[in-house]
């Protein structure tokens, strides 16, 4: 250290401490997330109720560190029907041990389940006996999906403590902790922020202390983890958040739609592909404004999944689109597909190496041909089937017949099903895309919304890379890339999502003092019946709402409990619904690094703004 910056920490040192500066680090919004969660007991699974609940709490006691609490709103013993668990794929029916057949039907029924819910948005936990039939695996989930599939830890292996970890480290991977996520300080050097850091082939951490190390047993969250996690914390929950220092946490004001479609109900138009035109899932979420300055509110986020992941080798082109009836009236737009009234088109093409020509032979070849045979296309004309997945986007007006490029290119991910014992098996592809709701002339509250995949016409095709060695022999035609409405499914993008929600309104600056009384208002709540309000997952007041589902109230906050940190305040009626909210963090003095204590680095960050003159 310099000997001017020395002097200068020495009597800014003394400054600090002997006036209280009220300097501060730049504001980090506080954020808590608070996931409904519906469980389901299968068949032969052994476990309880009161032990799921159990075990969704030590969940709880993990996911803190990352702003995150599980809410159980719902348990199903056993499930409607099957389930899911229906013999498919080879296993039997009603056993609870899950064949890869019955867990995609476990995954479509519990996404289903999640859209009956007020809000249409949280996590499916489906307890069987063997999540994986045949093996011991713990739990297995996919990207992108909310249903993870699981078993109880047996006392041995540690029972509602292991289950926890287990359910923690599926939750990672549903929030997209996987192949090729940066999760882990693979170079020992606790720089956890080094984009060379990546998790392994299995999207697994390398240290055995993280939740997302493959046995799943760990219970740290590097910072990166947590950045990665809530990325997708709309999707999933509730959100509440601190936008400034001393201010009360408020909801966060969120957009939301969804669906999830049955898996194999569609029959593919090629024999390539199978599954990529078959609808499985379709979220679309964005915030309605924002409190403070930035957020990404004026996009909506699209994940649009299909059931299948192409081969290798494969030719491919898709269109997958979403259409918008932006006034939800059925007379001022056009037909689409089946629906009436339709006003804006988001369009996703896709195809192997971003082409829009297909060659089709005028003569029909056999289906099963791949690739396409030297005597019907000569070896001096290069055709290829393989390359990346490119996506693009355009929204098309079709009032106007304007057609708008979307301004950030979309792009296909696989999603992967993730088993500890068995590393990650391609199980679904999503297209993700960013649409600008100015390009979309929203005006209704809840807007329709129509998903369409859409496939090639019923004739095998091949892709040719251009330029074109040599031209097209006489008996191939080279054809514009056409698609043709193929399968369809439907949500409603409601623009209002928030309004659903119930109310937890804290006061003052939001601050608890251990030991005193905090004040907390409820509203939106099952009028004139009784609820539980919790501090994290311990119960601190139980009472009845009045005839409108409100109640004004006063507890102890608990003595043992720092204020210098967020705890979850949650609310749940006899239904299962929950309001939700944050305490808010103290504010300490002099400290600028956020680590709620004041120290020499804190008088070093001083030293050093003083001296570049950042006052």
């Amino acid at each position: 250290m310099s000997s001017s910056r020395s002097t200068a920490l020495a009597g800014l040192g003394i400054i600090l401490l002997l006036t209280g500066s009220t300097a501060h680090a730049a504001f980090e919004e506080g954020i808590g997330v608070q996931i409904p969660v519906i469980v389901n007991l299968y068949p032969g699974c052994g476990t309880t109720e009161a032990e799921a609940k159990k075990a969704v709490e030590e969940t709880n006691k993990l996911l803190k560190q990352a702003g995150f609490k599980l809410v159980v709103v719902k348990v199903n013993k056993p499930p409607a029907g099957d389930g899911g668990d229906d013999g498919s794929d080879g296993g039997t029916a009603k056993d609870g041990k899950f064949t890869r057949g019955e867990r995609d039907k476990i995954r479509t029924f519990g996404g289903k389940e999640l859209k009956k819910l007020k809000n249409e948005k949280g996590i499916k936990l489906s307890f069987g006996k063997e999540p994986d039939a045949g093996t011991g695996t713990y739990g297995l989930s996919i990207h992108r999906n909310p249903t993870i599939v699981l078993r109880e830890s047996t006392a041995a292996e540690g029972g509602a403590v292991d289950t926890g970890k287990t359910i923690a480290h599926e939750l990672g991977h549903v929030l997209t902790l996987g192949e090729e996520h940066k999760v882990e300080d693979i170079n020992n050097d606790s720089d956890f922020d080094d984009p060379n850091e990546k998790a392994d082939g299995g999207g697994h951490s390398y240290d055995p202390n993280h939740i997302m190390h493959e046995d799943g047993k760990g219970t740290k969250l590097t910072k990166a983890q947590i950045e990665e996690m809530k990325k997708n914390k709309y999707k999933h929950g509730k959100c509440s958040v601190q936008w400034d220092r001393a201010h009360p946490a408020k909801k966060i004001k969120l957009q939301y739609g969804a669906t999830t479609d049955a898996r194999g109900d569609h029959l593919a138009l090629t024999p390539t592909a199978t599954g990529m035109f078959d609808i499985d899932r379709v979220v679309l979420t964005s915030l309605a404004e924002t409190d403070h300055l930035g957020g990404d509110f004026c996009n909506i986020d699209v994940q649009f999944t299909v059931a299948g992941v192409l081969a290798p080798g494969e030719c491919f082109g898709g269109r997958y689109a979403l259409g918008f009836d932006s006034d939800a009236d059925p007379t001022t737009g056009e037909p689409y597909s089946t629906y009436e009234g339709i006003d804006r088109i988001v369009n996703l093409y896709a195809s192997l190496g971003g082409l829009d020509d297909i060659i089709i032979p005028i003569e029909p070849v056999p289906l099963d041909i791949v690739p396409i045979p030297p005597d019907v296309i000569p070896p001096d004309l290069p055709v290829f089937c393989l390359g990346e997945l490119v996506v693009r986007g355009e929204v098309v007006d079709l009032h106007s017949g304007a057609v708008t490029p979307l301004p950030e290119t979309p792009v296909a991910v696989v999603d992967l099903e993730f088993d500890a014992a068995e590393g990650a098996t391609q199980a679904a592809t999503s297209f993700l895309a960013k649409v600008p709701k100015c390009l979309l002339g929203l005006s209704a509250p809840e807007v329709p919304v129509v998903a369409v995949s859409s496939g090639p016409t019923p004739i095998t095709p091949w892709i040719q890379e251009p330029p074109f060695a040599v031209a097209a022999p006489p008996d191939i035609v080279i054809v514009p890339f056409e698609v043709e409405l193929d399968h369809t499914d439907d949500l409603v993008f409601d623009r209002q999502r928030w309004l659903d929600d119930p109310d937890l309104v804290t006061f003052g600056n939001g601050v608890p003092e251990p030991g005193a009384l905090y004040d907390v208002e409820i509203s939106g709540l099952q009028p004139d019946g009784p609820y539980t309000l919790h501090v994290n997952d311990t119960a601190v007041l139980t009472g009845m709402l009045d005839p409108a589902g409100h109640a004004g109230v006063s507890f102890i906050f608990p003595a043992d409990l720092p204020d210098t940190e967020i705890h979850f305040l949650t609310a749940q009626d006899m239904t299962g619904e929950f309001a939700y909210g944050i305490t808010c963090p103290r504010t300490v003095v002099g400290d600028l690094n956020g680590d709620n204590r004041v120290d020499a680095v804190d008088l070093s960050i001083l030293a050093g703004n003083w001296l570049d003159g950042v006052r």
